[in-house]
């Protein structure tokens, strides 16, 4: 009886490493860069999103031509579709473009691609608690990294810190980010880093959250999200689990 017991305390064990495994959190970080060379963008690399959210000329960077997002219209709707990506403003709110003259703050130099992507922007305006973008047709189980690039568009003005949340299924990961940053000279531009498994629903849904200001929405002015692995024909996981039931079923044989 109490073999028995042991081996049911080994079998439950087992599926709780799995589950804690298959639920794993994401990696969050950021980086800046004043030059094509630094931003991360690279023909070699597969991605599944990549918009440049501004109405003026589409960025090249390194060879990679941008996908321009759809224009907004009049910017009445609280929410826009472009392919596998989303923009909500909730529970009220608008999107429109907008041209940004403060090109001192933009981080690169006009002859860098970036400066194409970051130069204009879509924005939500009016009355709204938080805003959110959903990635949608993504692969179960397979490994991304979402890049989200930024800058100050105001300079001067006070810091705008805004919450960050990527819920990607069942659990969340966070991160408070300065949007104005920096302030002063020297300007740079920044991109923030999300690597993440993607969920059984192939979704990713990002929370933005102004901690500093009401009514206002994350400035978009590009993202990325690339393929970073696919999911392996015999996951580690299922490796694992094989060799967990084997054990298990060997020690069950030996005892009886």
């Amino acid at each position: 009886m109490q073999s028995r017991t042991k081996l049911v305390s080994l079998i439950s064990t087992a599926a709780m490493m799995l589950a804690v495994a298959s639920a794993s959190a994401g990696t969050i970080s950021t980086a800046t860069f004043t030059t094509d060379a630094y931003s991360g963008i690279s023909p070699s690399k597969t991605y599944t999103h990549l918009f440049d959210m501004g109405n003026g000329d589409v960025a090249v960077v390194n060879d990679v031509t941008f996908n321009a997002f759809s224009n907004p219209g009049s910017g009445y709707d609280t929410t826009i579709t472009h392919g596998n990506l989303t923009l909500t403003t909730v529970p009220m709110g608008s999107y429109g473009f907008n041209d940004n003259t403060n090109t001192m703050a933009i981080g690169v130099d006009s002859s860098q691609g970036m400066y194409n992507l970051l130069y204009d922007y879509i924005y939500g305006h009016d009355k709204h608690e938080y805003s959110t973008a959903e990635l949608s047709g993504l692969t179960p189980g397979a490994e991304y990294d979402l890049r989200i690039y930024y800058r100050n568009a105001y300079q001067p003005q006070l810091e705008r810190l805004v919450k960050i949340i990527f819920d990607y299924g069942g659990a969340n990961d966070e991160i408070t980010v300065d949007e104005h940053s920096p302030d002063s000279e020297p300007y740079y531009a920044s991109y923030l880093s999300y690597q993440y498994i993607a969920p059984s629903s192939g979704k990713l849904l990002v929370m933005f959250d102004h901690l500093t200001a009401d009514n206002m929405a994350w400035v978009w002015h590009g993202m990325s999200n690339e393929l970073v692995a696919e999911v392996p024909e015999l996951s580690t996981l299922a490796l694992l689990a094989c060799g967990l039931l084997g054990l298990l079923a060997y020690a069950w044989r030996k005892r009886k």
